[in-house]
């Protein structure tokens, strides 16, 4: 009587790995296709769909393509389960954050300068010029 692992066909290493690839591709397929829908449901462009979208191309690339893609794929779900938020939406409140404290840091940094430049015009200005009643106006 023969055994039912021994009649069985083996499958060869190329098999699986042709198998497997079939999965992966399908997946990866999914991945791109449900931020598009989405986007194109909600009618609007944000960072979840467009971050997801852009790991769902890298996961296309073999070897460091795989792991960057599990590696976001699984902080992101875990950021998700923890705060309630995705990991893009963290990134872009904090990247709005420095944008802000940057633009609040030159604007002020630009007033002094600027009040600094019109005094020393102002203060090197001539005073006769500025007294004189009779001076023809242009």
């Amino acid at each position: 009587m023969a055994c039912w692992y021994r009649s069985a066909k083996k499958k060869s290493a190329g098999e699986h790995a042709a198998k497997s690839s079939k999965i992966g591709n399908r997946l990866g397929c999914a991945g791109l296709i449900i931020p598009v829908a989405h986007t194109l449901y909600t009618q609007e462009v944000n960072t979840e769909d467009t971050v997801d979208f852009i790991v769902a191309c890298i996961g296309f690339t073999p070897g460091a393509g795989w792991v960057i893609c599990g590696i976001y794929t699984v902080a992101d779900a875990g950021t998700v389960v923890v705060p309630d938020k995705k990991m893009s939406t963290h990134a872009e409140e904090v990247l709005i954050r420095k944008w802000k404290e940057f633009n609040d840091g030159l604007r002020a940094w630009l007033q002094i300068f600027f009040d600094r430049i019109n005094y020393k015009i102002n203060s090197a200005a001539p005073q006769s010029a500025q007294s004189n009643e009779h001076s023809p106006v242009y």
